[in-house]
């Protein structure tokens, strides 16, 4: 029995060891990572891993799960090259390959287990692993940030800084280069997959992507045919070409790839903001058949990884992150060129046993925030598709951080100027939390926060049907209606939180005022507090 404890919603993934035609059932958590995975399958398979260390056998996702039925065509199955197949890093999650939107296919294999070769012959631990101090030694910043896509050339041809091991099976004992690219440098890959029930939109994101602390620094277009390489380096520049300063900041380019068959050719989108984006060769057309090239490519996926760790400490935290998915709660989140799409499961949406007349309600308090400052303006829906809730945003925003009296009272203001829109067509949004407060990094107008997710929202005055978190035994009313003032008395929790920035005698008033429940949103903006800015003591 394994000694390992699940975390987080426990998943059944179908596992096949390399050679074998037995597979058999893992049952794992996707908040535990590929170790504990490791772990269990010993476990689960004693005999079979009995003299095997955890370090010497790998774990690969098939992109495309295989049904149970058509086991043969894995018992020959090949690593290299092979594009159904992902390597299971030691350290990520399960979450990382299965997220919550993906449940694996029934009766279909998973997960290869691949027991890594034996070709010598004389005592192995007698070697040294040299394998950390030679990718160590490849990998160091370079003396100069580069911001500009002219800067890369020179970069990304640099010869490297140390020789690389030789022999012909070394990779099969010792870590390969992408599980340490993977634990040591800061970095984030998705891979698109229009297939598999996700977030995409049509083919709007690239096929893989990379991000550095939310900066897209990578991305890759990826066709099968040989003689597609055009389509793919077209789709370079179609997709998440923009070079905006809310993903990018002071970089000016994004470094990829365009691929087809085995041919593979760096490049460089460069430009800044408003100008027409370049596409610039870093290398020649490169064929992985040829050994010669494929020591260029990986000298190229080098300097890449090196270019990533000198820039890493240059980016702040308001990037936004184009492309990326995120799991926030019940919500999947993706970020693109021009919106922000938000997808939640049917069974998750709030308040929806009457699905239509909940689309409806949610369609005209989203329509009723159009154009008003502090809320959060939409591009198309909401609407629900096979089972899935969708609504795209105009909205892009970054976490809320506030660190001084001046920020938390723009953040009030903004808020409030908001409420009192939806206070006045009659609706309340009964879950104001900071998470649902977004900072719109380089917003030039005066109202830089925005009151986000709507979807707990309903009349003012009604009964909810259900109670939120975040609620106390002062929320409701007597009779257990929700109202604006509820919404008010919420709002005042937040600002509670915050009482160590709040040292001005007016902003203690402003919350001592709110603690009456006698202010409405319309009477709070006309505080002192909330019109006269505020000069924190330092």
């Amino acid at each position: 029995m394994s000694n390992v404890v699940i975390s987080g919603s426990p998943i059944i993934l179908v596992c096949l060891v390399q050679g074998r035609d037995e597979p058999f059932k893992v049952e794992i958590g996707r908040n535990n990572d590929v170790s504990d995975f490791k772990r269990i399958i010993m476990n689960e398979k004693p005999n079979g891993f009995a003299k095997i260390d955890i370090d010497k056998f790998t774990l690969w996702k098939l992109n495309k799960p295989v049904p149970s039925e058509d086991i043969e065509e894995l018992l020959k199955i090949t690593f290299q090259d092979n594009k159904n197949l992902k390597l299971l890093v030691a350290t990520n999650d399960i979450a990382d390959y299965w997220p919550e939107d993906q449940t694996p296919q029934r009766k279909h294999i998973h997960v290869i287990v691949e027991l890594r070769g034996r070709k010598r012959t004389f005592d192995e631990s007698l070697l040294i692993d040299n394998s950390n101090a030679i990718c160590k030694g490849l990998l160091q910043k370079f003396e100069i940030i580069p911001r500009k896509a002219f800067e890369l050339q020179q970069l990304i041809n640099a010869p490297l800084l140390r020789k690389l091991p030789v022999t012909s099976d070394e990779e099969k004992i010792f870590p390969v280069l992408d599980e340490f690219l993977g634990s040591v440098l800061p970095i984030e890959i998705d891979r698109d997959e229009t297939d598999s029930g996700t977030t995409t939109i049509g083919t709007k994101r690239p096929d893989f992507l990379c991000w550095v602390k939310n900066l897209l620094i990578f991305k890759g277009e990826e066709e099968a045919n040989a003689n597609d390489l055009g389509m793919a380096i077209n789709e370079l520049v179609e997709k998440f070409s923009v070079l905006d300063p809310v993903f990018f900041d002071k970089i000016q380019y994004v470094i990829c790839y365009a691929a087809a068959g085995s041919s593979i050719r760096f490049y460089a989108i460069g430009g800044s903001e408003g100008t027409v984006k370049q596409l610039t060769a870093l290398t020649n057309s490169l064929n992985a058949s040829n050994h010669l090239d494929r020591i260029t490519i990986l000298r190229t996926i080098i300097n890449i990884a090196r270019i990533v760790l000198t820039i890493s400490d240059d980016i702040p935290d308001t990037i936004l992150p184009l492309g990326k998915r995120r799991n926030l709660g019940h919500s999947f989140i993706t970020f693109y060129a021009d919106s922000v799409e938000k997808r939640v499961l049917k069974a998750d949406l709030p308040y929806s046993e009457d699905l239509n007349s909940r689309i409806q309600f949610l369609e005209s308090m989203y329509q009723y925030a159009k154009g008003y400052p502090g809320l959060v303006q939409i591009e198309k829906g909401p609407v629900v598709t096979e089972g899935v809730y969708k609504i795209v945003m105009k909205t892009r925003g970054v976490p809320c951080m506030l660190r001084t009296e001046d920020e938390l009272r723009e953040m009030a203001k903004c808020v409030l100027t908001g409420l009192a829109r939806l206070h006045e067509g009659g609706f309340v949004h009964r879950d104001i939390r900071l998470p649902n407060i977004l900072y719109i990094p380089g917003s030039c107008e005066n109202f830089k926060y925005v009151l986000i997710d709507f979807e707990h929202g309903g009349f003012n005055k009604q009964k909810p049907g259900e109670l939120l978190r975040g609620w106390d035994e002062n929320t409701l009313t007597n009779v257990g209606c929700y109202t604006s003032t509820s919404d008010m008395y919420q709002f005042r929790k937040l600002l509670e939180g915050y009482s160590n920035l709040m040292t001005t005698d007016d902003g203690k008033d402003f919350t001592n005022r709110l603690k009456s429940k006698c202010m409405t949103a319309v009477m709070a903006l006309k505080h002192k507090w909330i019109n006269d800015k505020v000069s924190t003591p330092s």
